[in-house]
């Protein structure tokens, strides 16, 4: 419960930050985000294609730039209001600081640290 809580917030953070011109969304987008030094945050969809993503993260840790994996492409777009979505970068540190803090209250115990938002959804 606690962990759908948090990610209804972080879906909720992402849609405004989006409406704020605040993220850079798709790969291209969120991978010049990072490397020019305006991504503060950066989102990686569950279900990503293997390959690029990887690197985009290697690249994010690499600028000192968290990277979280919380949501699947199709959850990660439609809390843009838009399709699926791959990564998406925050380029505003309040947005970020604020997402961060909600996903540092997603319980890591076994069973809640499996699945997605939707895959919760799912199992209640």
């Amino acid at each position: 419960m606690v962990r759908l809580a948090a990610l209804q917030k972080i879906a909720s953070l992402l849609g405004l930050a989006r409406r704020a011109g605040k993220v850079a969304f798709g790969l291209g987008a969120a991978e010049g985000a990072v490397r020019g030094g305006a991504a503060r945050l950066l989102l990686i969809a569950a279900d990503a294609p293997p390959g690029k993503p990887i690197t985009l993260q290697a690249a994010a840790e690499e600028m000192g730039v968290p990277a979280l994996v919380l949501f699947t492409q199709g959850e990660l777009g439609a809390a843009l209001g838009k399709g699926a979505e791959v990564a998406v970068a925050i380029k505003d540190p309040h947005f970020a600081q604020g997402i961060l803090r909600y996903a540092g209250r997603i319980p890591l115990d076994v069973e809640s640290s499996q699945g997605t938002a939707g895959e919760m959804d799912e199992r209640r």
